[in-house]
């Protein structure tokens, strides 16, 4: 039994003496108005008492209409022989002369806790009259003579007159607020049970005194431990992360303080007493006290761990933005610098650097679609065939593996494809009807290593001549982008049209 189940218990028997004792000066002024007090009084002196069959009966009869629970005997054929008061008014009959006399079996039925019918001949109420057979029974049904029932608790004890059985008594109780408080509880527990489940939490108990400590199953699973197994409290600190103790310390110390209000929170990483699994946990809990002394520690624990490594890649996603940001700004810093520097022709630098702008904003949003980590080299040519094909794709011929590129080599293809694709567009194959690109590549391995071979190559566009001086785009792709892949880089302008190759270290993302 629980302490508070005893405290309850304590509670409720106070409570009965004190009825008892007031029904007991309410008898006893009955008694008074019979002449019977004197004869108890007597009676009391005596050795043995000299209270006459009437007095006895009547007291008898005065002392069990007292009690709170139904009772009432029975004899072996079933007939009722004696019936109190709160007999009577549980099985909702109107006076004793309603049931003495009567087989109450068949006046007022019961039934077994599952709803079955408990005929006479299995009754145990009436196998202890017939078979001098005792029961105590908790749960079965009584119903009162208008067909309401109720649930019962009830004690059968047979009666025996010089060793000849006579018949049983019984005495009953109404569970109703009991059954119906159980059933409460019950719900209460279940719901916590699911609440818990569901948010993963488990529970611990721990009590100084005696070092009992007790987990539940998800407590267990948590610290990796198997069902069944011992637990300890130098088994739960030793399982705490070496990096985490100190804290741990310090919330114990906090808790345990008598001064303090008693609260535990911390989070800390465990490794698993059976399984070693690292795992982040929450705890929080609250110690009672005692006279200054901790009586008891009770809490909560669940598992963090993937709220800690979302956290961790948050931290990291928004280090690496940072970075991103500061290269991109670099980025049109030099691409502002370069279209700008020397020009002399104001609008005609405004608009190629808003397409380069643009350029980089297609190149972000590949990225994007990659959450930022990589993409691939097929999905750079692909937007640079969309934006500058239209609907006549067929004018490119693209064809090579899928290879994953880092977000910084992606925006210098990107601005490396963007400036070949312009420049076909304004002078080179694609700047009549007839023209066409070719653009291959591949990643064959040579002495072991894996390089990048990378072909941009023009035909059918008008006669293509060198240039007297290099342009901004193409320092872009011939230094820019070497410096990107570390590897080579050249455009050749021969007769047919641009050739753009590239060879170099396989690219990693």
């Amino acid at each position: 039994m629980t302490t508070d189940a005893a405290i309850d218990d304590l509670s409720s028997l106070t409570r009965r003496v004190e009825a008892l004792a007031a029904e007991n000066a309410r008898l006893r002024a009955q008694l008074q108005q019979a002449g019977l007090d004197r004869r108890l009084e007597s009676a009391k002196e005596s050795d043995p008492p000299d209270l006459d069959p009437y007095a006895r009966q009547a007291f008898t009869r005065l002392l069990i209409d007292s009690i709170s629970e139904g009772v009432y005997a029975v004899d072996v054929e079933g007939r009722t022989t004696l019936c109190n008061r709160a007999a009577v008014h549980l099985l909702g009959f109107d006076s004793q002369d309603e049931v003495i006399g009567h087989r109450l079996h068949d006046l007022a039925h019961h039934s077994h806790a599952d709803g079955s019918p408990c005929p006479a001949a299995t009754c145990p109420i009436s196998r202890a009259a017939r078979e001098g057979i005792a029961a105590q029974v908790t749960g079965e049904v009584f119903f009162r003579r208008d067909g309401t029932s109720f649930p019962v608790e009830y004690r059968a004890e047979p009666i025996k007159l010089d060793g000849v059985l006579q018949g049983a008594i019984c005495t009953f109780t109404d569970i109703t607020a009991r059954t119906q408080s159980d059933a409460d509880l019950r719900e209460s527990r279940e719901r916590l049970a699911l609440a818990l489940d569901a948010a993963g939490i488990g529970i611990w108990d721990f009590s100084p005194a005696s070092g009992r400590l007790e987990w539940d199953d998800r407590v267990r699973a948590l610290f990796g431990l198997s069902a069944g197994r011992a637990i300890t409290i130098e088994m739960n600190l030793n399982a705490i992360h070496p990096a985490d103790k100190a804290s741990v310390d310090a919330a114990l110390a906090e808790a345990f303080d008598p001064s303090g209000p008693g609260d535990y929170d911390v989070q800390f990483r465990a490794i698993g007493i059976e399984d070693g699994v690292e795992r982040w946990m929450a705890a929080k809990g609250r110690v009672t006290f005692v006279d200054q002394t901790v009586h008891r520690f009770l809490g909560a624990v669940r598992d963090i761990s993937d709220e800690k490594r979302a956290e961790m890649h948050m931290r990291l996603m928004v280090n690496e933005l940072n970075h991103r940001v500061k290269n991109s700004l670099a980025m049109v810093q030099g691409v502002a610098a370069q279209t700008f520097r020397g020009t002399t022709d104001i609008d005609a630098a405004r608009t190629a650097f808003t397409e380069r702008l643009v350029a980089l904003a297609k190149a972000h949003d590949v990225l994007t679609a990659g959450n930022w980590e990589s993409a691939t080299l097929m999905s750079v040519v692909a937007l640079t065939v969309k934006s500058y094909a239209g609907d006549d794709q067929n004018r490119f011929d693209v064809s090579g593996p899928d290879i994953a590129l880092s977000p910084k080599t992606v925006l210098a293809m990107s601005l490396a494809l963007h400036e070949l694709a312009t420049n076909a567009v304004k002078y080179g194959s694609l700047s009549n009807d007839t023209g066409r690109v070719t653009i291959r590549w591949s990643a064959p391995a040579t002495g072991g290593d894996k390089r990048l071979l990378f072909r941009w190559e023009e035909r059918g566009g008008p006669p293509v001549a060198p240039p007297q001086r290099r342009g901004f785009g193409s320092k872009l792709i011939e230094r820019g982008l070497a410096a990107e892949l570390q590897g080579d880089v050249r455009i050749e302008f021969s007769q047919g049209g641009i050739v753009c190759t590239i060879s170099a270290p396989f690219p990693s993302a």
